[in-house]
């Protein structure tokens, strides 16, 4: 049942219970903008016309419903298709309240649609729900009364930090009424005759109970339910925990099925290290990096960060961008600012340890890419020559332009040669002089950088210094169509020819894309957690929620459903699903989730009786 009332005050406002503002939509204001002599005789106008002309459009409206039952089943995927296509849930940002007037919103659209062909009218070009989203949701975004209690708290005591130990002054002295409560921070150096400043004024904030019971009450707020679902909140971050090691095995497989996971005949990994910005050093794990994008005056050359090592499968997507699907992350630390009870480990030996567990979540031919700077001996020759228990992996990496290279030694000895056989063969010229390598430039065509583009390189069969004489590589020098700068790439698959190591190696800038996606669109750099468990749980469920969409988007095109994703008129190339109709697809059908998840909990015994 719906009722459409009227009044001097919102009807929200005769109630204090957060349930009433996920239920009613409120229109507060002047509802015709302006309050002149022109308004009130079109006000008068449409008074009269509706006191002369009102009683039949509801009846009609029902009538018109009840003889057409057989089509309220079209009529409910009309309501299901609209909250999906209209993106109302993505529009509530994460406010739970909001995101439970979708129904409605969209109940209202589908209504004004019947109404119109119950009174032979002609349709509204837009639904007016998008004009007056802002008015519509803006007293149900302020109805979660635990996140409304914490924000009045926070706003009282920043107007009354002279109450706060810690806060005040110190020749002011101790309030007449005492200390209100403790309200710590990072100061910056004192100067004489200001007033000290704050480098970070939210460090630990403690109110005495008895205040903020009182604070809570004159507020509108019952104490205890209010603490308790702070607490509870604070509880699932802090305590709220997954065997990890199960998720990334878990994820691995699933990846494992996917199409293009095998690609020239390897699995392809990338791995790259990203720095996540964080706003405080009390914060775990942050350490102090030099920032070396910040290359204007307005941005600080130094930061406070989280540097985390992922990797991530590479998808092959035949004349398309690959896809990268994030699945594994180790947080590195700097060894001065290591955090008590973790042991230091570099950067390259988390690579190593990244790669290899892909390898045991699935087992097979592996090819880990990564840039130049891991193209060191402790990287390259642990996976090359791994221990007995290990498997091998193989490598694909920049070549600096004057690394060692050595043609391969000679097989057989010649007749009267003397010593022993030589371990190294003959100095190759630079990479830079790539053109001098024995044999002739190929051309050839590989899809790179959005587009097929023309490759023209010449690749050898040699030793290279840094792995070493047991094991021979593959060197390519190539010049890619609208590059300037040459590639030089080594790898130790040697069966791959030189077009296909460019084509791997420029698939991998993908996993840039992925990171920007990370910190963008999932927040990434917007995680608030301040210990440890809750920063890497974060974090990994960060790479769960970026992967599986893409893996969804894998099944229902192999099942050839192709009427789930949106063709929007204004954009007539887009030929194919994205991972935002995937989204709109999760959220349309999310009481059907909700409503299994909650039989397995029955069934699991974790919530009671049903």
């Amino acid at each position: 049942m719906a009722l459409l009332t009227s009044g001097e005050a919102p009807a929200t406002s005769f109630s204090q219970d957060g349930g009433t503002r996920a239920r009613v939509l409120t229109l507060w204001g002047v509802p015709f903008g302006k309050a002149d002599e022109e308004t009130g005789k079109l006000v008068e106008a449409l008074r009269t016309g509706i006191l002369l002309n009102y009683g039949h459009a509801g009846p009609r409206l029902i009538e018109y419903v009840l003889s057409h039952r057989d089509c309220w089943p079209t009529w409910q995927e009309w309501q299901r298709r609209v909250r999906a296509c209209a993106c109302y849930i993505q529009k509530a940002q994460g406010n739970s309240v909001v995101m439970r007037l979708a129904d409605a919103l969209a109940a209202l659209t589908v209504v004004g649609l019947l109404a119109a062909k119950a009174l032979g009218l002609k349709g509204l070009s837009q639904s007016p729900v998008k004009a007056l989203w802002t008015t519509l949701t803006s007293a149900a975004s302020e109805a979660d009364r635990t996140e409304q209690a914490l924000r009045h708290v926070a706003e009282w005591a920043c107007a009354n930090q002279d109450q706060f130990f810690g806060r005040r002054q110190d020749k002011q002295g101790r309030p007449a009424s005492g200390w209100a409560a403790r309200w710590d921070g990072d100061h910056l150096p004192s100067q004489i005759g200001l007033t000290r400043a704050l480098k970070d004024p939210w460090e630990f904030l403690g109110l005495l109970p008895a205040n903020l019971r009182k604070l809570l009450k004159d507020a509108g707020h019952e104490y205890e339910p209010t603490v308790q679902g702070w607490k509870a909140l604070e509880s699932f971050v802090e305590y709220g925990c997954w065997e990890q090691p199960w998720v990334e095995y878990t994820l691995a497989q699933l990846i494992e099925d996917a199409p293009g996971r095998c690609w020239h005949g390897y699995r392809i990994t990338g791995v790259d290290d990203t720095k996540v910005h964080r706003t405080s050093q009390r914060v775990w794990g942050a350490c102090t990096l030099h920032e070396y994008t910040a290359r204007c005056p307005n941005r600080a050359s130094t930061v406070r960060a989280h540097t985390w090592v992922v990797a991530g499968a590479i998808l092959a997507n035949p004349d398309q961008p690959a896809w990268f699907l994030p699945e594994f992350g180790r947080l590195y630390f700097r060894q001065s600012q290591l955090p008590a009870g973790q042991a230091f480990r570099t950067k390259n030996d988390l690579v190593v340890e990244l790669l290899r567990r892909q390898a045991h979540c699935a087992p097979g031919p592996q090819l880990g890419v990564f840039d130049g700077a891991y193209a060191v001996g402790n990287v390259v020759r642990p996976l090359v020559r791994p221990p007995a228990h290990e498997p091998r992996i193989d490598f694909l990496t920049r070549l600096r332009h004057d690394a060692r290279l050595h043609h391969l030694p000679p097989t057989e000895r010649r007749r009267g040669q003397r010593g022993p056989t030589p371990r190294w063969g003959q100095r190759l010229p630079p990479p830079r002089q790539g053109g001098r390598w024995p044999g002739s430039w190929r051309t050839g065509q590989a899809f790179i950088s959005g587009r097929r583009r023309q490759v023209r390189w010449k690749e050898v069969l040699c030793q290279w210094h840094v792995l070493g004489h047991d094991e021979s590589v593959k060197a390519v020098v190539a010049e890619v169509e609208d590059y300037d700068e040459r590639f030089y790439l080594v790898s130790s698959a040697t069966r791959l020819s030189g077009l296909q190591l460019v084509e791997l190696f420029c698939a991998r800038f993908r996993q840039e894309d992925g990171f920007r996606d990370l910190k963008q669109r999932l927040g990434g750099e917007e995680c608030r957690a301040w210990t440890e468990q809750p920063i890497v749980r974060t974090t990994q469920a960060l790479f769960v929620t970026m992967s599986l969409p893409r893996l969804l988007q894998f099944r229902l095109q192999a099942a050839g459903a192709d009427d789930w994703w949106l063709r929007p008129p204004w954009n007539r190339r887009k030929d194919r699903p994205s991972v935002l109709d995937v989204e709109r697809l999760l959220r349309a059908h999310r009481e059907e989730m909700q409503a299994g998840l909650a039989a397995y909990l029955r069934r699991a015994g974790k919530t009671g009786p049903p």
